[in-house]
């Protein structure tokens, strides 16, 4: 028995190979969502390249696991060495490609950084300097996100962790750092209290003391005012750009000029150039990542819409519909999965509806 055991070890050794190589894969097919198709892709080549029954190991063995590896003892019984194993590859683990997701996390922190240098680029209130400084902020912060992503997902060198997607409340420690940058710089026309008396009531004084721009019968402005300045003119706010014309149809901060060149205020407001709805609220300030009745406002304030979106608040899932409004009482297909959202609109998890049921993720299984 001891003289044929070599051959009967490495067909174990094979078979337990291919068992995990598979495993893999189903892990990798269950969370599929949650890649994108390219990270996927490569994935799954190197989970072949490792794994894979026909190109065997893609590491020089001896080097990463020495004596360590079952197959190099032919001592033992198939019990004992069924035992080594399992304890084997608990071993490789640490090496073999790593399954947690993170081109999604990368694109968040990519886009956060984007939607703010945007909101900084087009904020005239900032001097050139202000924006390079805070730009320069921006960039390292979403450097050191992204180191993050990757090293909690082991996949950087020398830097061993427990393996795991940033959860959102994670990652939203780079995306709120990201948004504290221009937010915390950005010059307001009024404080808060300021903007609410002058747009509920008008009663407020205007925001600059020089000269000031005066609304003409044709909507135009007189040339006898400051460039660059908010103002107050007949209960309404106003901006002048650097030339000192008035600024329309478009944001400045986070506030909107409307077509009359007057900043809106407790309304939505569609952006034809961002292909989005917006809420700005009593102040005049964009609402984000926060309801607004039935609809959700996303970081940098774009409505949700055919997406899902997790509230940290209310600790749940929300689906919004092509319309932006919440999904609720409704079954939800996503990829191959359904998924079923309660009335008030958050995501089923370990129950059972109409005599289906859905697991832990919210998946009907």
């Amino acid at each position: 028995m001891k003289g044929d055991m070599p051959n009967s070890l490495e067909y174990v050794f094979d078979i337990a190979r291919i068992k995990k190589f598979d495993l893999l894969l189903q892990q990798v097919e269950k969370d599929s969502n949650l890649y994108s198709s390219v990270e996927k892709e490569k994935l799954i080549s190197d989970l072949k390249s490792f794994y894979g029954p026909l190109t065997g190991w893609s590491l020089p063995r001896s080097r990463h696991f020495g004596d360590d590896e079952p197959y190099n003892d032919s001592n033992l019984t198939l019990k004992e060495y069924v035992q080594k194993l399992s304890t084997f590859y608990n071993k490789v683990d640490k090496w073999s490609p790593s399954l947690i997701p993170t081109e999604k996390n990368i694109r968040e922190i990519n886009a956060v950084a984007f939607m703010e240098k945007t909101a900084i680029s087009n904020d005239d209130t900032l001097s050139k300097a202000d924006k390079v400084s805070m730009f320069s902020k921006i960039d390292d912060i979403v450097e050191e996100g992204i180191h993050k992503i990757r090293k909690e997902a082991g996949l950087v060198y020398k830097e061993e962790t427990v393996r795991h997607m940033l959860s959102p409340e994670e990652l939203s420690v780079f995306t709120k750092r990201i948004e504290d940058v221009y937010q915390g710089k950005a010059k307001p026309k009024v404080t808060k209290e300021e903007a609410i008396q002058a747009v509920s009531t008008g009663t407020s004084s205007s925001v600059s003391t020089s000269s000031q721009a005066i609304i003409t019968s044709n909507g135009e402005t007189k040339k006898n005012h400051q460039a660059s300045k908010w103002f107050k003119e007949s209960g309404k706010w106003y901006y002048n750009d650097l030339s000192g014309n008035l600024v329309r149809n478009r944001w400045v901060g986070r506030y909107y000029l409307k077509s009359d060149a007057s900043m809106a205020a407790s309304e939505w407001i569609y952006d034809e150039d961002y292909k989005s709805w917006f809420y700005v609220d009593s102040t005049g300030s964009y609402v984000e990542k926060a309801w607004q009745g039935e609809y959700y406002l996303k970081r940098g304030g774009y409505m949700a819409k055919s997406e899902w979106v997790f509230d940290s608040q209310y600790d749940s899932w929300y689906y919004l519909n092509q319309d932006g409004k919440y999904a609720r009482n409704q079954w939800i297909k996503d990829g191959d999965k359904w998924y079923y959202l309660l009335a008030d609109g958050k995501l089923a998890k370990n129950m059972t509806i109409n005599g289906y049921k859905v697991n832990e993720k919210g998946e009907w299984v």
